[in-house]
């Protein structure tokens, strides 16, 4: 399967305006402990501005959505469907929105479970996990001709039933729920200026990159 990570080159892979694939290999690694309950997140200050979150991503919803693929969905994601306190630390950006589906979409082949969308944005591009029918997980994003937002409640694909991932423009980006939310809060964070990232971690990134270049 590709693997790729969205975004734009936060002025240190690549200028602001350079919003591309870019490799996930070379992506920095994670330097601080990611728990299911995010207690790293929460410890940062609300921001002012931050992602945006859409009512339908509720309890209510993802009780639907796990009935309709009879799998436990992961502890991190339901966490985080459960407490929006944790989305007002992520900044705004890229166009993101978090938001839910009315259905999960069917996978085949080498990747047989369930497509759940939980995030789109403003370069036709949305998020979702993978699941497969042990409940084990890992996140992907994939890239639409044209925008979905103006439909909240469509699924990923213009109600496609069943998809083979390997044969479509999706690309995996994240090992887990946690490592995406990790990835989108610190290059949001870098790219929005974000006054609470510790120092140390911008360094990080930064310095990450130009040892690779």
């Amino acid at each position: 399967m590709k693997k790729g990570w969205f975004f734009n080159g936060l002025g240190i892979r690549g200028n602001f305006y350079d919003t591309k694939i870019y490799s996930y290999e070379e992506l920095p690694p994670i330097k601080i402990d990611l728990d299911d309950d995010f207690e790293w997140l929460l410890k940062q200050p609300e921001l002012k501005e931050h992602i945006y979150r859409y009512p339908n991503m509720s309890l209510s919803r993802l009780i639907e959505l796990e009935a309709q693929t009879n799998i436990k969905f992961p502890k991190a994601f339901v966490n985080f469907v459960k407490n929006w306190e944790i989305s007002y630390r992520i900044p705004k950006a890229m166009g993101y929105q978090f938001l839910l589906p009315k259905e999960c979409i069917k996978t085949i082949g080498n990747y047989s479970g369930f497509l759940l969308r939980f995030m789109a944005g403003d370069y036709g591009e949305e998020v979702c996990l993978y699941l497969d029918k042990t409940g084990q997980h890992f996140v992907v994003q994939g890239f639409s001709t044209i925008a979905i937002l103006e439909d909240k409640e469509t699924s990923f694909f213009y109600g496609e039933k069943q998809l083979d991932i390997e044969k479509e423009n999706v690309y995996f980006c994240a090992t887990s729920f946690n490592e995406f939310i990790y990835r989108i809060w610190i290059e949001g964070s870098i790219c929005e200026k974000n006054e609470y990232l510790p120092n140390w971690l911008k360094q990080d990134y930064t310095n990450h990159y130009l040892t690779l270049k």
